[in-house]
């Protein structure tokens, strides 16, 4: 899809924002995923409701219409699937980091 200047910015901020409520919160439950973290965002009015759609769609869209990260790799990629799960707590871990790494590659992506 192609996006405006403006959609550009707001996508990039709200990724390096994402970026950050993660790294504040406990790698457990809904706090561990990208989409809750913007949308607490928009609760706490930081984002606006555009900006919000605008993210998730494309987050969602990147996912290729699976809801968490976990999904999509088993989708797309059971051997590693199978490695990340093992261990509960590795898990969590490969996890975090990947949704890190993801944000920074979206930052680089939407940054002007």
């Amino acid at each position: 899809m192609k996006y405006t200047k403006n959609q550009r910015e707001q996508l990039c901020e709200v990724f390096k924002k994402a970026k950050v409520k993660l790294k504040n919160r406990k790698n457990r439950g809904r706090d561990q995923y990208i989409c809750f973290a913007i949308y607490d965002m928009l609760r706490s009015e930081a984002i606006s409701e555009t900006t919000y759609i605008l993210a998730t769609d494309l987050i969602r869209c990147r996912l290729c219409g699976w809801n968490y990260y976990e999904q999509w790799l088993y989708s797309n990629h059971p051997e590693l699937y199978q490695e990340v799960v093992e261990d509960q707590t590795s898990s969590r871990i490969k996890a975090y980091n990947s949704r890190q790494a993801w944000l920074d590659s979206l930052v680089k992506e939407f940054s002007i």
